[in-house]
């Protein structure tokens, strides 16, 4: 298959931090992929299935507290507008 490159924008929308326990913060918000386009190798540009179909996702991240500070432990996406 031909590779491509991502370009235009995909916003992340915080909308709640809740702390967890043992020190973990739980972030959760909104993936926003509708602006997004993909280029073809021959520079035509399409819109992924995948961000046709779910424009929006609901994120969640947690928030350890790693040696350098804080770094994510787990990153996952849910199906759902937000």
């Amino acid at each position: 298959g031909e590779s491509v490159q991502g370009i235009g924008t995909v916003t992340y929308t915080i909308s709640q931090i809740h702390a967890g326990t043992s020190g973990v913060a739980v972030i959760t918000g909104c993936l926003d992929q509708s602006k997004l386009v993909q280029v073809r190798k021959d520079g035509s540009h399409f819109v992924d299935a995948a961000g046709k179909k779910y424009p929006t996702l609901k994120l969640r991240a947690d928030i350890n507290h790693g040696e350098k500070g804080p770094e994510v432990s787990a990153y996952s996406f849910a199906v759902g507008s937000c």
